[in-house]
């Protein structure tokens, strides 16, 4: 706060009170200087903060109220009783206080700043879009524009339509005269074409101007350009994007592999442009696998196209069934210890729980990536590896739900899988997680399954008790804190 030396002496008692929490030694200093000065709006101001502390409300509301008839314009002055109205909810009248102070001194840029960010804080859109027009004025900043045609967006959200035709046309007229320089304005008018579903006229401003070409750098142009490209079914331009994006940006954005096979999945309905189609999504995946290995990068993406690919092609009769399971298993190699890789496969497996000869043998080739190992980094990835193989399992349907005596046996082998994991845990931090958490979750899981098939307490029991004794071991574990809150509830329900 800029205050002269001889002010700033004599507040500064005032300021060490307040600072310190000291309520009632700051409301000394203030009747002090108060009785010397007893229309000191700053004083006034550092008042009713103290009683909006205190809980003294309506006496700082009061307080505030006699502030804002003085129109103080001092920097101190304002900031003090906006933080006292603040806490009293009270915007309207910070905007009404910004609104005094702009009006006095409208060459104050700082001034009518705060106005228009009272009113954003106040929802007070069409006031929004009169302080930005006349701050626009005033400055001649192009921001101030954008400001207003933003409000006016705002306002046309709120169900005013003629205020988005106002916005696109202040919008084009700033095109017009060059002003569009930022990615942030061309996403302005793609927000203002888009809310009125003018798809066409946004897809040729992204590809007619300047600005729409190299805001495509930006992710979120890029996914807008792509929306409507594969809305306009323009799937040429789809590959040419998405390749080109996955090429030169990032081969780990997901959003563009899909957009990609999308057009796979069209182009490949033409049989006279199917074969060149797979070739050329081959070659993607390939020369992006290629990059991804030579500059030792962890990107999974690639690897997870190929399977997504494989897979479409699949569901249409162009790939068989064992090159699709054989392409799981060597994700699953490569990236299976990843906390990740059930959700990554889940998906690209569905059609195996139907078969539980298919289902097995797949979990077993799954097992068989694991090797040997050789140092405790090895050992804690193959508990991960173990960990999701598990997740597998019962995703496929091979953990009985009926079967007491087949889900124990698997209950046993959890848990002894997790105590052989907890030595891997020794040194730990308090707020980690032990390595075999999730050997304990899936156990109480099938306990669950078989209490809730044959209604025998003794299941859910059990399930609480090693959910427990796991919980002293990971005692920040949402996920067994979670589980544990539902068991107890049906205990409390008499099960």
């Amino acid at each position: 706060m800029s205050l002269d030396y001889a002010t700033e002496k004599k507040l500064r008692p005032l300021y060490d009170a307040l600072d310190e929490g000291q309520n009632r030694m700051a409301l000394q200093h203030c009747a002090k200087l108060l009785k010397k000065t007893p229309d000191w709006p700053l004083v006034k101001a550092l008042k009713a903060l103290v009683y909006v502390r205190t809980g003294k409300e309506e006496e700082a509301l009061e307080l505030c109220n006699q502030i804002k008839k003085a129109i103080p314009t001092d920097e101190a002055t304002l900031q003090a009783v906006t933080m006292s109205l603040k806490e009293l909810g009270k915007h309207s009248v910070i905007v009404e206080l910004y609104e005094n102070a702009a009006n006095l001194q409208p060459k104050n840029e700082e001034f009518g700043n705060h106005w228009f960010m009272a009113m954003v804080r106040n929802n007070d859109f069409k006031g929004q879009q009169a302080a930005a027009v006349k701050l626009h004025r005033v400055f001649k900043q192009n921001k101030y524009l954008f400001w207003a045609i933003m409000s006016l967006a705002l306002q046309g959200q709120s169900g005013n339509k003629l205020s988005y035709v106002l916005a696109e046309r202040m919008m084009a007229k700033a095109l017009e005269e060059k002003r569009l320089e930022e990615v942030e304005h061309m996403r302005l008018y793609l927000l203002i074409l888009l809310d009125q579903n003018k798809n066409e006229e946004a897809l040729s401003l992204l590809l007619d101007s300047s600005l729409g070409q190299t805001s495509l750098r930006d992710p979120e142009v890029r996914q807008i350009k792509s929306e409507l490209l594969r809305e306009n079914k323009r799937w040429e331009s789809v590959i040419e994007m998405s390749q080109d994006a996955l090429e030169k940006e990032n081969a780990d954005d997901w959003f563009q592999w899909l957009a990609y096979f999308d057009a796979v999945d069209a182009l490949i309905l033409d049989e006279t442009k199917a074969v060149d189609t797979i070739e050329g999504a081959y070659r993607l995946i390939e020369n992006s696998k290629k990059a991804v290995l030579e500059g030792n990068l962890l990107k999974r993406g690639p690897f997870l196209a190929e399977l997504d690919l494989n897979y479409r092609l699949q569901k249409v009769g162009r790939k068989d069934e064992e090159i699709v399971l054989k392409n799981l298993v060597c994700y699953f190699g490569r990236f299976g210890s990843k906390n990740c890789a059930f959700e990554d496969l889940q998906s690209y497996i569905v059609f195996l729980r139907s078969d539980a000869s298919k289902s097995k043998k797949f979990i077993d080739d799954l097992k068989n990536t694991i090797q040997p190992a050789t140092d405790k980094n090895a050992t804690v990835k193959n508990v991960y590896k173990n960990v999701n193989i598990r997740k597998l399992e019962r995703f496929l349907g091979l953990h009985p739900q009926s079967e007491i005596k087949q889900g124990l046996a698997i209950v046993n082998e959890l848990w002894a899988e997790y105590q052989d994991a907890l030595p891997l845990g020794e040194g730990l931090e308090k707020t980690e997680m032990q390595y075999g958490d999730e050997f304990v979750i899936l156990a109480s899981h099938i306990l669950l399954d078989l209490y809730t098939e044959h209604k025998q307490a003794a299941f859910l029991i059990q399930a609480i008790s090693l959910l427990e004794i796991a919980l002293v071991k990971s005692i920040h574990n949402f996920q067994i804190k979670l589980i544990l809150v539902r068991m107890y509830t049906m205990i409390g329900k008499g099960f």
